[in-house]
């Protein structure tokens, strides 16, 4: 959003009634969206007029934050006619604002640490690196280990950043990751059948789920003991 500040101050010595300011102008991209003000000012939205109930005595300052959307990038300034009593007495036009798009996007690649596949009982390691790709901050991300292989059971997770792991949802959640940064974890499976094991992880930030990531591990029997007599 785009907040601009209006600042209205009585410079004269009477107080003045019925002080107004019209928004002139804000350009195609920007579309109101709401105000905010600690004082009594009401808004005509087929007008675009604000209007002060109370009278402004001498020295005596009101304030308005307007907000607007940006629905493109832009580069914008803000008008207004300002007066009382029905006299409009001046104008004024803010200094031009830039918009920026942002975006979001993330990716994530998962490969097993064991391309060669262990034997029963021993652990397997899969390594999860995500990546945001976008220009904006990322919160909350998740890791959701919630869809693997029968015969792989949770152990642990190493990373050098701090994650949280929910386990009633078997999600793993780190606060922030900075636009162009990545993160790299280890998640450590105990094995206790034979077979190819896949593991299917979820990920994403917030509530946003931003894709999937898979790996297969082999797990083998345990090798027989030979013995040889002679």
């Amino acid at each position: 959003q785009v907040i601009y500040e209006v600042i209205i101050k009585n410079t004269g010595n009477v107080p003045l009634d019925s002080i107004f300011f019209i928004e002139k102008e804000w350009g195609d991209v920007l579309v109101f969206d709401h105000y905010t003000t600690d004082d009594d000012w009401v808004f005509n939205e087929t007008s675009n007029t604000f209007r002060l109930v109370r009278s402004l005595t001498n020295d005596d300052v009101s304030t308005v934050l307007l907000y607007f959307n940006a629905t493109s990038e832009c580069s914008v300034a803000n008008s207004i006619e300002a007066g009382f009593n029905g006299n409009k007495v001046t104008n004024a036009t803010s200094k031009n604002v830039t918009v920026v798009e942002k975006t979001i996007n993330m990716t994530a690649v998962k490969i097993s640490l064991d391309p060669n596949g262990v034997t029963v009982g021993n652990q397997v390691r899969f390594e999860f690196k995500i990546t945001n790709t976008g220009t904006m901050d990322l919160y909350n991300v998740f890791i959701r280990e919630d869809n693997f292989s029968e015969g792989l059971v949770y152990d642990s997770i190493r990373s050098d950043v701090p994650w949280t792991y929910d386990e009633s949802t078997k999600t793993f959640i780190l606060d922030k990751l900075e636009a162009g940064d990545y993160t790299t974890v280890h998640l450590i499976f105990n094995t206790t059948s034979r077979g190819i094991k896949t593991n299917n992880a979820t990920y994403g930030y917030n509530d946003t789920v931003m894709g999937n990531a898979v790996a297969n591990v082999v797990v083998f029997d345990e090798k027989p003991e030979v013995s040889v007599e002679s």
